[in-house]
């Protein structure tokens, strides 16, 4: 299917889909993320992150699904290790390449954040776009590009 930009619907209220919320790995700075919207309207999901991370910690490739019974189940995407550091494309093409290989794509939509949308993300966003497409726009669902996260 097709690779779609959204620009009037923050990430939280996208719905019909799995939608990807960026995470770092450092657990004792994981206050600041994930996104305080995904903390509040997801507790479940949240709780199953944090769980997963305190237990067994996350890597850089490794997502972590959570389906909380939910039309918009959550996929917690590690984007770089540390809480005060930017964005890092090559922890966005590892996590690509895992929902490529298991062809997640194809069984769901994706919603996934236009990182480089912020100047704080340190990312061009039209590099986050040539990676999503290379990895995702061959898959049976579409992927969504959302602008505001």
């Amino acid at each position: 299917m097709a690779v779609l930009l959204y620009t009037n619907t923050p990430i939280a209220l996208c719905e019909g889909g799995v939608i990807v919320c960026p995470i770092c790995t450092q657990l004792k700075m994981m206050t600041n993320y994930p996104i305080s919207e995904f903390r509040k309207t997801d507790v479940i999901a949240y709780g199953h992150m944090m769980g997963v991370v305190e237990e067994n910690g996350v890597q850089k490739g490794q997502l972590i699904f959570s389906n909380s019974n939910t039309d918009e189940p959550i996929l917690w995407f590690p984007m770089h290790k540390l809480y005060n550091t930017r964005y890092k494309l090559d922890w966005i093409e590892s996590g690509l390449e895992t929902i490529a290989k298991y062809r997640f794509h194809d069984r769901h939509r994706i919603y996934f954040p236009a990182i480089g949308y912020y100047e704080e993300d340190g990312l061009v966003q039209e590099d986050v776009l040539e990676l999503v497409q290379k990895h995702l726009s061959d898959g049976k669902e579409d992927v969504i590009f959302v602008t505001h996260y």
